[in-house]
């Protein structure tokens, strides 16, 4: 979810995170214990969601940092949200809360990929970036279509069911690990 034009405010880091990171996390839980052995997370990202949207060298190094958890990605998220509701968040973050929310969401699935109960159950965890893809979100001018958009989603679906440690819990754009730094 994003909002169109300049809209940015507090109410709009709240929508867009609920539906972005929050529901999916959310979502994503709830259904892990029903995944079979050897399933698969494939979560839908953006490439917006990238690490320079964060300009604090402090968070930064909090969320580059070997040992992540989810409960400092979750922190840091509602760091984002008081900072943009108290009016001073300029200094340590962009003024993107669709590109924010996708990058928490990026940081989670790495997170994901590595707890116990995913690497014992064999389940693949990725994000993917589909594209700018021509829907009522991106426009009628987006150079993608949806056939094309949905290409790199289908070739993390149809991975033989192995965990590779390349490719697990990594963010995925036209079919191949893309950093989010």
């Amino acid at each position: 979810m994003a909002w169109k034009g300049d809209a940015f405010n507090e109410e709009v880091v709240r929508t867009t995170f609920q539906t972005n990171f929050y529901g999916t996390v959310e979502l994503t839980e709830k259904m892990l214990p029903l995944i079979n052995d050897n399933g698969k997370v494939v979560t839908i990202t953006s490439f917006t969601g990238k690490l320079g949207k964060v300009k604090s060298p402090e968070i930064l190094r909090k969320l580059k940092a070997d040992d992540l958890t989810a409960d400092t990605i979750f922190d840091c998220a509602k760091e984002f949200y008081n900072d943009v509701k108290a009016g001073n968040y300029a200094d340590k973050w962009a003024k993107h809360a669709y590109g924010l929310s996708k990058l928490f969401l990026n940081l989670w699935i790495r997170v994901l990929a590595k707890r116990p109960e995913v690497l014992s159950r064999n389940i693949q965890v990725y994000a993917c970036c589909p594209g700018w893809v021509r829907t009522d979100m991106a426009g009628p001018n987006a150079p993608r279509s949806i056939e094309e958009g949905i290409v790199c989603p289908l070739y993390l679906v149809e991975l033989p069911n192995e965990v590779k440690r390349d490719f697990q819990g990594q963010f995925f754009s036209d079919c191949r690990v893309t950093s989010i730094n």
